[in-house]
């Protein structure tokens, strides 16, 4: 395959040749340190080898896979209902706005209240625990 192909037809990964970060290479990549958490971990060996029965430690694994992948659909989710919702506005303040936007066209007073207090109260539960971090 040509490189003017990859480009027309795979422009969202990056070419086999790429030195960085070969596309490739991120998949088998990912698929070892995938298979290396979830079974080599010794911490996750130890939680499925002390389950009562083969069907707890089978219901264990499947539910902290899916603990997993829920922060990736709870991180898009907003991002894709702020663009199919308020194109035009998410493409005049920036990507970066889309939460924001949300909040404020959909959510009632008190409730974006409330969600804008969780919001601070997150950012300074990082920022104490970066503190906290760096002084030990």
């Amino acid at each position: 395959m040509t490189q003017q192909q990859w480009e027309g037809y795979f422009h969202m990964y990056r070419p086999p040749s790429d030195e960085d970060l070969p596309t490739l290479g991120l998949l088998l990549g990912q698929s070892v340190g995938g298979l290396w958490y979830w079974c080599l971990d010794q911490s996750i060996v130890q939680r499925v080898l002390s389950a009562r029965s083969l069907g707890h430690a089978r219901g264990a694994t499947l539910l902290a896979a899916l603990l997993k992948v829920a922060p990736v659909f709870l991180m898009v989710l907003p991002g894709v209902v702020a663009r199919s919702l308020f194109s035009d506005e998410l493409a005049a303040a920036g990507t970066n706005e889309a939460l924001p936007i949300l909040m404020k066209r959909l959510l009632p007073p008190g409730l974006l209240g409330l969600m804008l207090a969780a919001t601070v109260a997150a950012c300074m539960s990082s920022l104490d625990s970066v503190f906290t971090a760096a002084a030990s």
